[in-house]
């Protein structure tokens, strides 16, 4: 019983040496859009719980924009305030719609214009579906920028494809652990090396009696 004891305090102690990963949740929807700025321009830019057979992948909700006029981007943003070190993360899909090759967009832009481009995660002109893909930015510094998630209809104003972001968060960078250190040659102790003079000397002293 006791050698299961240790076990359980052995383990629990070495679970608590591993810090969680902390995840500062941006957006996951649940509240709808009330930080975004939207444009629907002739399509649609809401919160669903179901979308083009597409469920959130945090929570009940996720928001989309779905393609309007022609050559008309359709679109949503809103301000991020990003921490040096850690990494922003977002869920998105893309559902073509028709045969046509629509363009959509996910960016990040400056504080002072958000149509301005400070990183690209993906823009895209395409008619292939995109399931739930995860994107990743390193945050070099602290800084306030706009996120925008955007699509366009290339060719007319039937055929509305559909982008949708899910689970906007910050997490802390992954850092490998060290790696162990090299193992060391056998350091013989004191007394090992005292009986070995010992052992040497008496064989000395017995061939010099011989």
């Amino acid at each position: 019983m006791k050698k299961y004891i240790v076990c359980i305090v052995v383990g629990l102690l070495v679970a608590g040496a591993v810090p969680a990963q902390a995840t500062t949740v941006i957006d996951d929807f649940e509240t709808g859009l009330g930080l975004w700025g939207v444009a629907p321009d002739g399509g649609a830019v809401n919160t669903y719980t179901t979308l083009a057979g597409k469920s959130p992948t945090s929570g009940a909700k996720f928001g989309a924009v779905t393609a309007g006029s022609k050559d008309t981007w359709v679109y949503m943003y809103r301000q991020v305030n990003l921490e040096a070190g850690k990494v922003l993360k977002l869920d998105y899909f893309y559902d073509a719609v028709g045969s046509t090759a629509d363009e959509y967009a996910i960016w990040l832009g400056p504080s002072s214009s958000w149509y301005q481009v400070l990183h690209e995660f993906v823009e895209v002109e395409s008619n292939v579906d995109v399931p739930w893909t995860t994107l990743s930015y390193d945050i070099a510094a602290d800084t306030t920028c706009y996120l925008a998630i955007a699509v366009r209809n290339r060719q007319n104003g039937l055929d509305s494809s559909i982008l949708g972001v899910d689970f906007i968060r910050m997490e802390e960078a992954y850092v490998p652990p060290p790696p162990p250190p090299p193992p060391q040659g056998h350091v013989p102790e004191p007394l090992t090396l005292l009986g070995l003079a010992m052992g040497v000397g008496g064989l000395t002293r017995y061939a010099w009696k011989k």
